[in-house]
């Protein structure tokens, strides 16, 4: 318990958003942000103005640039300790004492961020819940907790004080984690906004014909001649791994899904299945352990939809890893690929019956099967929120399906091949609010953009590029396409002119 608890606090506290490496020499600016020394140096160095000022790559707050250098920065001493409990946890490992006094010592370096209850700011951590196995307020104890088996902390700690010390860590760490996440918001909104001004100006004359609908899709397709140009070389404009320090052995990235908030990616460690949830700024939040995970989709109402290979059945879960319900359980054999339409509807490919089912979101209720004649092994959907096309990959015939909204199949792109035109391994697909259709050309190591009509455009990044196995395919809320390797790293890229 100890163990994965550093681990988690590693992962989410003391990591540095520049570098996304444990922090080396953490210095704390002048808006509280703690980045590496060597870090936000070189940011600085990059970004100083005529003012010798800066920003602050999480909150764009104005920094000034000490006098006598970067070094004046005052050392985040709290970052500093919990790193060193960590070090030490990882060399006194294995001996039952050692695991108690890091569980003490964790408490104390975490009671250094917060020592309120989560839901009620302010009051004090008293009582120990035997029921639910957590610390809670007075407030709490005599509402959520009434009638249940509880004691004050300090009598509860004499019989049971590993377990005690372990709940108020972990309660502790969810509050902190509550920060987090605003802090990585913040950051997430700067970058957002910047890239769709940055993206607004490059367009010039280009004319939106319609606003998105609740989906994020337009509802009419542009012209041709209005299109906006891609670049002549896709620009990789954050990354981050989906691979955690603790993860070994075999590790795979399967689907990926974004939404406002977070990056949802369904990953196979070695036996061990699971969607794996971030920040955009690549911070780990928590993972959902269910039975072999396939693909995963979100809906506007925060729900994650994910299909169960070995369930046979798509799970419904909060986006906050509480499951909801199920759906299909009579009616898929092996559910894969997963989206969602403009109408809200869930659509799922079947590999073993060759077919798209759709369910109501809300009910589960069964509305239509579209049996794929042409396809041999349907593994990853996406729909054209501008004409409701729905667009299929299929690996085992190498190529993509594009099929109208009632299944008759309108074209299809590719053989099997490396060149211009062909594919291997087609996983991931995605449409842009242009109508761009774009592939996870997986075993070419490369993406491929088409028209909407399907016609060849370009390749968007490439091996040479640095891409490796792409899988997951999806468009960020900043209109970025975020694609994710097989082996973990998840890539952001500005292709638009």
């Amino acid at each position: 318990m100890a163990e994965a608890l550093a681990a988690a606090f590693t992962d989410n506290i003391l990591t540095c958003s520049i570098c996304l490496e444990e922090y080396e020499d953490p210095r704390m600016l002048s808006c509280y942000h703690t980045f590496c020394l060597v870090c936000i140096s070189d940011h600085a160095k990059r970004t100083i103005t005529r003012n010798r000022t800066f920003q602050c790559p999480v909150c764009r707050e104005d920094v000034q640039f000490p006098a006598g250098g970067l070094s004046k920065f005052k050392k985040n001493f709290a970052f500093c300790k919990a790193k060193d409990i960590i070090n030490q946890q990882q060399t006194e490992r294995g001996a039952p004492e050692n695991v108690q006094t890091n569980v003490e010592a964790a408490t104390q370096v975490v009671a250094k961020f917060t020592n309120g209850c989560e839901k009620h700011p302010g009051n004090e951590l008293k009582y120990y819940c035997e029921e639910d196995d957590t610390v809670v307020c007075g407030d709490c104890a005599l509402t959520d907790h009434y009638r249940h088996g509880i004691l004050p902390v300090e009598k509860a700690e004499k019989s049971n004080s590993e377990n005690i010390k372990t709940a108020l860590v972990k309660t502790k760490v969810n509050v902190f984690k509550e920060a987090v996440v605003k802090e990585a918001t913040i950051e997430f909104e700067g970058y957002r906004e910047a890239s769709a001004a940055g993206l607004e100006a490059m367009l010039g004359q280009v004319t939106v014909l319609s606003k998105p609908t609740l989906s994020g899709q337009v509802t009419n397709p542009m012209s041709e001649t209005n299109l906006p140009v891609f670049l002549k070389k896709a620009e990789c404009v954050h990354s981050f791994t989906a691979k955690l320090k603790h993860d070994k052995g075999n590790f795979i990235i399967c689907g990926l899904a974004i939404d406002e908030q977070f990056i949802y990616v369904t990953l196979l460690i070695n036996d061990k299945t699971k969607v794996r949830v971030f920040t955009h700024a690549g911070l780990f939040m928590f993972d959902i352990k269910l039975n072999t995970p396939f693909h995963v989709a979100v809906s506007q109402t925060g729900k994650l939809y994910i299909t169960s290979i070995g369930d046979k059945c798509v799970k419904v879960y909060s986006t906050t890893g509480k499951q909801v319900t199920t759906m299909g359980q009579s009616q898929l054999e092996e559910p894969t690929g997963i989206t969602l339409n403009r109408h809200g509807y869930v659509m799922v490919c079947d590999a073993e019956k060759k077919s798209i089912f759709t369910f109501r979101a809300d009910t589960g209720q069964l509305l239509n099967t579209i049996p794929l004649t042409a396809c041999e092994c349907p593994t990853f959907i996406t729909v054209n929120g501008a004409n409701d096309n729905i667009v299929i990959s299929d690996v085992d015939t190498y190529c993509v399906h594009v099929l109208s909204p009632t299944g008759d199949q309108l074209y299809q792109y590719g053989t099997k091949g490396s060149g211009d035109g062909q594919l291997d391994k087609p996983c991931g697909v995605c449409v842009d609010r242009y109508g761009h259709i774009f592939i996870a050309d997986c075993y070419n190591n490369r993406v491929v953009g088409l028209s909407p009509q399907g016609q060849f455009i370009k390749h968007i990044a490439t091996e040479d590029d640095g891409l490796e196995y792409p899988i997951g395919l999806s468009i960020n809320p900043a209109g970025l396409l975020v694609v994710a390797e097989g082996e973990g790293k998840v890539k952001t890229l500005q292709y638009l002119q």
